[in-house]
Order: structure tokens, then sequence, then C-alpha cells
């Protein structure tokens, strides 16, 4: 038999380990080998194999044949092999970038210290967090990794809701960095700040983690402003002051749209946009 893989659109073919799984490691040697040559001499540019984790005896044999691992996951690994010997290997690199969120929460009460009009609802305490443990143990908005096939707004509000107890949702993304470091080696870092509001201002009372929080309460701004650097780092009054900004410009600010995508038509796309149209 030939060994099963489907072509695509750039080259390449994917081979699945579960479709040739009652193979023998002889029989799967001798027909790796075909494959080979026959992608090679058809010019095939590169080749995927996934191989389930029931499957992991192949892996030696690929590796002996010259693939090279391109990422794992709980239940399969993926290596992958480029045949052109003329030209360097454009198979695309396994995501390298964590995202990361966090919640800039403001309730609606006017409170002493803020530089906002009254009138803002958006000039109220804010919600702080402080870990348990960590590099940074001082105040800091609450937030942590995106889960898979959440939004960024999703994500903020699972890690509000999670570290503090109030719901909340999001407004605008106020702003974002990027570290090109990270817990793994050539990974790096995309933190978005969102800002958010609770969603029944009369349920927003705060109930810690017991597990990653030392505490967690809702905070006036002049509160904010009397805690020394080492309780609240200066790029978080930093950011402060780009909230301070979006305020005092009325706008709308970097707003969130949902709409789906036009490469696959049934996955939901967020789109974030400046949107310069007054919040009132």
């Amino acid at each position: 038999m030939a060994l099963p893989a489907q072509k695509d659109t750039y080259g390449c073919v994917t081979a699945d380990s579960s479709k040739i799984r009652h193979l023998s490691d002889d029989e799967f040697t001798s027909e790796l080998k075909a494959a080979l040559e026959r992608w090679t001499s058809s010019r095939v540019r590169g080749i995927w194999f996934h191989c389930n984790k029931l499957d992991s005896r192949f892996i030696p044999i690929l590796v002996e044949h010259g693939f090279e691992f391109h990422h794992a996951q709980p239940t399969y690994c993926t290596l992958t092999r480029w045949l052109p010997e003329d030209a360097p290997s454009t198979l695309p690199k396994y995501p390298h970038m964590h995202i990361g969120c966090g919640g800039i929460v403001v309730d609606a009460e006017a409170t002493e210290g803020s530089t906002m009009k009254p009138c803002c609802i958006f000039q109220g305490k804010f919600l702080l967090m402080r870990e348990k443990k960590g590099h940074y143990l001082g105040w800091k908005f609450p937030g942590g990794l995106a889960d898979p096939n959440e939004n960024i707004y999703e994500s903020a509000s699972r890690e509000v809701r999670e570290e503090t107890g109030v719901e909340a949702e999001g407004v605008a993304v106020l702003s974002f960095r990027q570290v090109n470091a990270a817990q793994w080696k050539n990974t790096g870092d995309i933190y978005f700040l969102i800002v958010m509001k609770p969603k029944d201002e009369s349920k927003k009372e705060v109930t810690p983690c017991t597990v990653e929080a030392a505490d967690a309460k809702w905070m006036t701004r002049s509160e904010i402003n009397d805690l020394p650097n080492e309780l609240f780092h200066s790029t978080l009054r930093k950011t402060l002051d780009t909230y301070d900004k979006w305020v005092a410009s009325g706008s709308k600010g970097l707003a969130m749209e949902q709409t789906n995508s036009p490469i696959r038509r049934h996955v939901q796309m967020c789109t974030f946009a400046v949107d310069f149209t007054s919040r009132m």
C-alpha cells in the first residue's frame, strides 16, 4: 500500500499515523522510504506528519529519516521534513506568542482623586489585586493568559472573575505590550489591557481567589496615588495616565466588532479598530 497523505495548495502533503496504525515497524519503514522517493520525484516540498500518542513507536523511525519535531499537544506530536535541497524551508513555525489579557475594571462611582468630570462613568474606583507568588507582588490589574477559543475580551473577563469574583465586561482595548521572551525557548508574550466595567453595579463584591490572590479590592485614585512604587509599579502609573487621556478624549477608542472570517466562513473573527465616535 502507498502511505496515505493529503496534498495542500502549498505543494506539501500531510500524513496521519492513525491511518497506518496497523503497520509493523518494518512495514512502516518500508512504506516511508517508498513515499519519500515518490514525493521527492513529484516535487513535493514539505511533509507534515501527525503522530498520535498511540503510535509513538513511529517517532524514532521518522527522526531517523530526517524528520524534525514541529510541535506537540497532549494527544499527538507533529513532525516535518523539507524535501528541496536547493531552497530553504518555508514551512510555518508553530505559534510562538502567548496572549495575555488584563482588565482595568472601573465602577461608576465618582471618587475623590479623579481628574475627570463627575458625569463620566469611567472615573470610579479601580479593581486591583495582588498575587500570592511571582516576581511582582504589588498591586496590579487582574489578568493572565488567554485560554484556547477565547477572544481577548472573554479572556480578560474570565481572569477578572477568577481572581476577584467580579463579573466584568470589555469596553475597549487601552493598550498592549510585547516582550520577545517568555517561559519557553523561542516564545514571546503579547499582553492586552482592556478597559472594563462591572456587568451589574449592584453586584461587585470582591471575593479574592484563595489559590492565586493574596488580596483584591476596589481602590480610589487617591489610594492608588498614595501607594509606594514597590506596591504599584511605575508602568502601571503610566497605564493610568493613558487611561485618563482615553477618558478625556470621549471617544470609544479601540473597540471590538465581531464578524465572520472571510477565509474560514464559519469561524468568528474579532476586529479591533479605532472608533472616534463618542461613548456618550
